[in-house]
């Protein structure tokens, strides 16, 4: 290490910076989509386990989840749009 002030320094810049992102990447927006449509799939599959089962203790760790992936499934379509 040359100078630990500088390195400080570009530390600081890099959070700093304002320039603008590069796009992403085709393998990356690929993924994002894979992932949303396995969340959507999970969701579905969530509910009809709710649609199904009679134990109390299932039903709350199936809406629990069901929440999780309904936060998710949001959070990237918002992503996504934003970034179009």
């Amino acid at each position: 290490m040359s100078n630990p002030f500088e390195a400080v320094w570009n530390t600081l810049k890099t959070l700093v910076d304002k320039e603008p992102k590069s796009p992403l990447h085709v393998g990356e927006v690929m993924s994002i989509w894979t992932y949303l449509a396995m969340i959507d799939e999970a969701i579905r599959y969530e509910e009809v386990g709710l649609n199904t089962t009679t134990d109390n203790e299932v039903k709350e760790l199936l809406i629990d989840a069901k929440k999780i992936c309904e936060s998710q499934s949001q959070r990237l379509s918002d992503f996504m749009n934003l970034i179009s």
